[in-house]
């Protein structure tokens, strides 16, 4: 009896252990593309500031 007990919580806890590197992964590609998309963003703005400002210099 008593080995079947710790068989079952060895399993639980190995599953547990699976289950949260499982979600660290997950949460680390989706946080990198989460990365990637901010500063795509980011390039996008800092482009537009800059040829908003070329066109004041144009125009006067």
């Amino acid at each position: 009896m008593t080995n079947l007990v710790l068989s079952y919580m060895a399993l639980f806890a190995g599953a547990l252990l699976i289950g949260f590197a499982a979600g660290w992964l997950l949460r680390s590609v989706v946080m990198r593309g989460v990365r990637r998309d901010v500063e795509d963003d980011i390039d996008r703005l800092d482009e537009a500031v800059r040829m908003a400002r070329a066109r004041a210099t144009l125009t006067g």
